[in-house]
């Protein structure tokens, strides 16, 4: 039987980069967020943005913009987590545009 985390494994594996974009409310404000994961040679790239609504627009201010280079699997699902409060599992691959230029860092 094949769980969430070997799925994960496997479409880092074969290169895919998997992510999620999504909403949460603080202190009455509305921001937005985005986790991205990418495998480049023997390196994650873990990727992470959030944004107030309000900063949205020509000059966008992120709160956070970091890419952190993870050297093991086992170690991602911990500091997304921490960053995000989202389960690994809950990261599938993207279609169309990315979340981050793993190239770019």
């Amino acid at each position: 039987m094949i769980n969430n985390t070997d799925n994960t494994r496997r479409w880092l594996e074969a290169g895919k980069q998997i992510g999620k974009n999504f909403s949460y409310t603080k202190d009455n404000k509305l921001y937005y967020a985005s986790v991205g994961i990418q495998k480049c040679g023997s390196v994650y790239k873990l990727y992470f943005d959030e944004i107030e609504e309000s900063q949205m627009g020509a000059h966008e201010d992120y709160l956070l913009e970091e890419i952190i280079d993870v050297q093991q699997f086992n170690q991602l699902s911990a500091l997304v987590y921490q960053k995000t409060g989202l389960q690994l599992d809950t990261l599938t691959p993207l279609k169309g545009q990315k979340i981050f230029n793993p190239d770019f860092h």
